[in-house]
């Protein structure tokens, strides 16, 4: 049952990228629609682990609930209004993302019940990094030339999102079925760094 919520959560967050594309009203790149399929993912990691990361500490909860959104409302924004800025906080809103993750899993963060012990990595975590790496050389590809217009087909546009659906369906899987609900994460991170 788990594994089917997965599936259809994931369904769902990266239909709004092809939906945006199919109403938008001149073609769209190709890059951005890889870029916002990829957001649109992300945001469905990051909703999936928001509860535990409350749980465990307030600020870790919202900057998750925050950084969801942010990526949610993204993918549709990018593709209606494919300016530089957009384009840009994209790039530059999922880079610092990847390196609050890549400082957590090494060097530990700052703050927080277990301020500088490094966290485990997962799947759901590796997957939205993925996905979050994916959006950063989009749009900097995107960014660089511009002048090169890669028009997104429909075929195209369904191959991305049935590609995102897959990781974002694998990872939630895991993630539920690893048994990672309301705490399990603060506990199992007690056990690897106990």
């Amino acid at each position: 049952m788990r594994t089917l919520a997965a599936v259809v959560v994931a369904g769902v967050a990266v239909s709004i990228a092809p939906a945006a594309v199919s109403m938008a009203a001149v073609p769209v790149d190709a890059r951005l629609v890889v870029a916002a399929t990829a957001s649109a993912g992300a945001a469905a990691i990051h909703f999936a682990v928001v509860s535990e990361h409350l749980d465990e500490y307030v600020v870790f909860g919202v900057f998750f609930v925050v950084s969801g959104l942010a990526q949610l409302l993204w993918a549709p924004a990018v593709i209606f209004r494919p300016d530089r800025a957009v384009v840009a906080v994209g790039a530059l809103g999922n880079a610092a993302i990847i390196v609050v993750w890549i400082v957590s899993r090494t060097v530990g963060l700052p703050l927080g019940p277990e301020a500088g012990s490094a966290e485990a990595v997962t799947v759901a975590d590796v997957a939205a990094t993925a996905l979050e790496a994916v959006i950063v050389l989009t749009t900097v590809w995107y960014l660089a030339r511009r002048g090169d217009p890669r028009r997104a087909t429909r075929t195209f546009t369904l191959v991305v999102a049935v590609w995102a659906a897959v990781i974002v369906a694998f990872a939630l899987a895991d993630h539920a079925s690893a048994g990672h609900h309301h705490g399990s994460d603060h506990e199992e991170h007690q056990h690897h760094h106990g």
